[in-house]
């Protein structure tokens, strides 16, 4: 049987401080609803939708800089708050629909990426990020049984803009 999560589209927002070649930064994201498919016993297939907010603090390593090109490599620590919706399987049916249901998980990425300057203070940022965001467990239905999905993560490319207030050097 195979497992699968689709795609989503995420938005998020961050702030931080740097160094010569150290940066952190508080980021949240918004996550969009993901469909989940997959198999049971080989014989119930399972659908539900699993949808992610995480706060993440991050630190990362600018690897030097090439003409207008920065590399870097990142982690980030925090919480996500992860819900799950809409779970239905082809098994024998429940009663009455399984509710929805969010929690807070322990949260973890690892980020690899480059940014470009293209003004003294702009730079748009390129990567790839894992984002591990814990399990994801609906409501309970009639019989007081919940599904787990365990191990909920992402394999993200992320596009964005990073601007520097302080930082208004010529371009270099």
């Amino acid at each position: 049987s195979e497992d699968k999560l689709g795609g989503a589209v995420t938005a998020g927002l961050g702030a931080g401080i740097r160094s010569r070649w150290l940066r952190t930064d508080l980021t949240f994201d918004y996550g969009g609803a993901q469909k989940y498919q997959g198999t049971i016993a080989t014989t119930n297939d399972t659908s539900a939708k699993i949808q992610a907010h995480n706060l993440l603090f991050n630190g990362y390593i600018d690897l030097g800089t090439w003409t207008l090109l920065t590399p870097y490599i990142g982690a980030g620590l925090g919480a996500a708050y992860v819900r799950t919706s809409e779970y239905s399987s082809t098994g024998a049916p429940p009663f009455t629909p399984v509710p929805a249901n969010t929690q807070w998980n322990f949260a973890w990425a690892l980020m690899a990426g480059a940014a470009f300057q293209v003004a003294p203070n702009l730079q748009i940022d390129a990567g790839y990020r894992f984002l591990s965001v814990g399990d994801a467990k609906t409501g309970a239905d009639a019989f007081g049984r919940r599904m787990t999905f365990r191990d909920v993560h992402n394999h993200e490319i992320r596009v964005g803009l990073r601007w520097s207030y302080d930082d208004l050097r010529p371009l270099q």
